[in-house]
């Protein structure tokens, strides 16, 4: 492209504004995808949410209580304990062990 010739600077010009207005129609269409789920109470996408399953509805017993646990503790004033967690060892969606603030941990250190 000849940047030089006003022509070309038209043709730049268009491209850019249809560019915008594809972009801005994309954002739309993911913000209304988002907004629809979530009357449903669904999550948007990514790795399964967890103590959930892969439906995203269905709780995981085995994951599950712990979010359960650690919302009751904090009602009544108590933390729940990295050390208490560590012996129960949960893990993640990916596998992977839950560490410190619910991160994903691999070979005992943070990531």
């Amino acid at each position: 492209m000849d940047l030089t010739e006003e022509s070309e600077m038209i043709s730049i010009g268009v491209m850019s504004v249809v560019n915008k207005a594809e972009s801005l129609k994309k954002r739309r269409r993911i913000r209304d995808w988002r907004q629809d789920r979530i009357p449903d109470g669904l999550p948007h996408s990514g790795p399964r949410p967890f103590g959930r399953e892969e439906d995203r509805k269905t709780l995981r017993p085995d994951e599950a209580m712990f979010p359960a646990r650690s919302i009751d503790e904090r009602i009544k004033g108590e933390a729940m304990l990295l050390a208490n967690l560590a012996e129960e060892k949960p893990t993640a969606a990916a596998g992977r062990q839950v560490g410190l603030a619910g991160r994903a941990v691999e070979h005992g250190q943070d990531q």
